[in-house]
């Protein structure tokens, strides 16, 4: 439940009711209860370490951001996942996604997918 308040309250997916500050907030705590939940347990600590870096994304704090980031491709149970939260500490660091980064995730099974978010993030924090 925690994870699905931090996504539901992150702007980077693009569409949706505009997102509050108060919602932002919320959403960042929910993130953190979802991280500390994850390691708790063994399960899902890089999603969790992504959700938390999305927030803080959403919060201008960039290089806390990429750390997040980076946490969640070294904790990625598999190659997309990999590949895609490696997608966003370039998005966090301002840097383009390497042309292999691309080709390699859209030949993954659900690398459209994942492309298709990264281009959504990277245009929704390229105006912030």
């Amino acid at each position: 439940m925690a994870y699905n308040v931090g996504s539901f309250t992150w702007p980077g997916w693009g569409e949706g009711p505009a997102i509050e500050r108060h919602h932002l907030a919320a959403g960042l705590a929910a993130a953190k209860l979802n991280l500390e939940l994850a390691l708790g347990f063994e399960r899902g600590v890089a999603s969790a370490g992504w959700l938390v870096g999305a927030h803080q994304l959403a919060a201008g704090r960039r290089s806390d951001a990429a750390a997040s980031f980076r946490s969640a491709v070294d904790a990625a149970e598999d190659r997309a996942s990999e590949l895609l939260f490696g997608g966003y500490v370039a998005i966090a660091e301002g840097e383009p996604m390497r042309d292999v980064l691309r080709e390699e995730l859209s030949g993954l099974e659900d690398g459209r997918f994942y492309l298709d978010q990264l281009d959504t993030a990277a245009r929704v924090f390229a105006r912030r």
